[in-house]
């Protein structure tokens, strides 16, 4: 019996009660260790965010390319319907003879955002929505290229020469529907039909400055253009070419 409650003693000299006391005081933080670790969760987060934010900017760019590929896959389909003309913003309605716009970037309910859209005006509303919405520019139109306030809400544009120029593109005149020929559009995988719009989503015309002005570049620093092949492709302002906006100038 002796021999059991000195074993018993023996166990009990073993448990762990100074290591236990040791492993706490041990766990205690000091206030420099403290800063030390906020400091590391800090620097990370500044190394993190950007490359987060530049992630989530560049899925939007991805959607607002998109929205113009539905665009151009409505107005395939309204060129289709009447003898490949194009559904410009101004002039007659090829689908009536009506003068009045067969699409309006504005936020007016129009023949082709009806019938081609399949939009309704409560879809458009006080601000667009669907794919006639950028996601980089908001639900309020964002600020245009000057720094202005979009007072329109438009968030894309067309150049003047798939809208209402004469075909020698010499004069305007809203009152003449352009018809998608060869001739008239000899370079439809260089030509650009539709894009971003930095200033309340007017037209351009084939100068620089007004491209400048005009073409919105909202997506890291680069504007999403739609060509008149269908095909969607990123640039920055400065390399957008004149005879990209005018299809009739030469590319030498």
């Amino acid at each position: 019996m002796r021999v059991n409650i000195l074993k018993r003693k023996n166990y009990a000299s073993c448990l762990p009660w100074k290591v236990k006391t040791i492993s706490l005081a041990r766990a205690v933080f000091t206030l420099i260790e403290l800063l030390i670790v906020i400091s590391i969760i800090a620097i990370l987060a500044s190394l993190l965010l950007p490359a987060l934010k530049k992630a989530r900017d560049s899925a939007k760019g991805i959607s607002c390319k998109n929205n113009l590929k539905q665009m151009s896959i409505c107005f395939l389909e309204y060129m289709n319907d009447y003898n490949s003309y194009l559904p410009c913003p101004k002039g007659y309605r090829i689908s009536d003879g009506a003068i009045k716009s067969n699409f309006s970037w504005k936020k007016d309910l129009t023949f082709l955002k009806r019938d081609y859209f399949n939009l309704s005006q409560d879809d458009l509303g006080d601000t667009y929505s669907g794919f006639l919405m950028c996601p980089s520019r908001g639900e309020d139109g964002g600020l245009n290229n000057d720094g202005t306030q979009n007072t329109t809400g438009v968030h894309y544009g067309m150049s003047y020469y798939q809208t209402q120029f004469n075909l020698d593109h010499s004069t305007y005149d809203s009152a003449i529907p352009v018809k998608f020929t060869q001739g008239h559009y000899p370079r439809s995988s260089t030509t650009i039909w539709a894009a971003d719009s930095g200033h309340n989503g007017y037209e351009w015309v084939a100068s620089y400055s007004s491209i400048i002005e005009r073409v919105g570049t909202f997506h890291n620093g680069y504007a999403n253009l739609l060509y008149m092949d269908g095909h969607i492709s990123a640039k920055k302002k400065l390399n957008i070419q004149l005879w990209e906006v005018d299809p009739q100038l030469s590319t030498n």
